[in-house]
């Protein structure tokens, strides 16, 4: 994948080579995709988002079920007969069935929808490459908008014991309470757009309200921690000199550089990177027992036996570890030093088995 996530390419070259790696990676991918896009193109049409008699078909039976499913629940209701949910009661205890089946009916009828579509379709291709879109998306647009939400939960009754006056009063069905049966493509009824409208205008407003709280927050978080910084004794401290930690993370890891994973090393992930840089190297293959006790014999060392003694140490009175206890050219030591030599041993009895 070339997502931003750890399991991308692009962090996968980050961390096992360098940045200038995907730095050029980036570039000629971009190259490659514009010449190609150049050539061929890529458009969408009302025709990519028309749906099929076969689809049209099953939704329309989908909706059916889950019509039935809500009208059970409410018959449940009105003769008293609700299974009350923890910390509900009787009208909180259908409002949350409803709002599963509805929001499952809206799920199980977008599955069903990106299956039928041919792999080709410029929409599924838009949502499956991450460009823009989603299954939600061609869900709306081919086959059902789904259930409309207002502060979380379904339309509510802005008129007298109900949301529009069309609607008979106390009514619970699903689209007297915002459901949207309908595709943007076949076309919402008046009711629909309503109701739609006021799930839209929500969306707008939190997204104008919520940039600028998050915003604020962001800068206060910078501001709180701007004076912090890692020292060489693996301590966090203040510009001051004030400990905030003894050791950065409790473990001294560097989450950037950790595998996808949350292990410091991936060593399956490892071995097969050297094979694939260095497929012939000019060095004999070595037997599982040599790789053991080649193994223990590094980690036997001065450098190491220091680390192993400084983190036992630390876990025995709950102290820091220091770094680069080994003096010049050692290996950085840090909290979780027995962890990685633990995680070396594993896997080199697992070659060994």
């Amino acid at each position: 994948a070339l997502g931003s996530n750890k399991k991308g390419v692009i962090h996968a070259l980050v961390r096992d080579i360098d940045g200038r790696a995907a730095a050029r990676c980036m570039l000629r991918l971009t190259r490659m995709c514009t010449r190609w896009l150049t050539e061929y193109g890529f458009s969408i049409g009302i025709e990519d988002v028309m749906p099929s008699r076969a689809v049209a078909g099953r939704k329309d039976d989908m909706v059916g079920e889950g019509y039935d499913k809500c009208a059970d629940n409410i018959g449940l209701f009105r003769r008293g007969q609700m299974p009350l949910q923890p910390g509900c009661n009787e009208e909180e205890s259908l409002e949350a069935a409803l709002n599963g089946i509805l929001g499952k009916l809206r799920d199980t009828i977008g599955s069903m929808c990106v299956r039928e579509l041919p792999f080709h379709n410029a929409p599924r291709v838009m949502a499956a490459c991450g460009s823009k879109g989603s299954t939600l998306n061609i869900c709306q647009m081919v086959a059902c908008v789904g259930q409309q939400a207002v502060g979380g939960s379904r339309i509510p009754e802005g008129f007298v014991s109900r949301t529009l006056p069309i609607f008979l009063p106390f009514s619970k069905e699903p689209n007297a309470k915002g459901f949207v049966a309908n595709s943007f493509f076949t076309g919402l009824t008046a009711t629909e757009f309503f109701f739609h409208t006021m799930g839209g205008r929500e969306g707008l407003v939190d997204t104008a309200v919520k940039t600028a709280e998050t915003g604020y927050m962001q800068r206060r978080m910078m501001k709180a921690l701007e004076d912090l910084s890692v020292q060489y004794d693996d301590t966090v401290r203040t510009s001051a000199g004030d400990v905030v930690q003894f050791r950065y993370g409790d473990d001294s890891l560097d989450p950037s550089r950790m595998m996808a994973s949350g292990r410091p090393v991936e060593f399956e992930k490892l071995l097969l990177t050297v094979r694939v840089r260095d497929p012939d190297w000019g060095c004999e293959g070595m037997l599982p027992k040599e790789v053991d006790a080649s193994v223990e014999a590094i980690l036997a060392t001065a450098p190491w036996r220091r680390i192993l003694e400084a983190d036992t140490r630390a876990a025995e009175v709950g102290a820091p570890v220091r770094s680069g206890a080994g003096g010049p050219g050692s290996p950085a030591s840090s909290g979780a030093g027995a962890m990685f030599v633990a995680e070396v041993r594993a896997f080199v009895a697992g070659l060994t088995d």
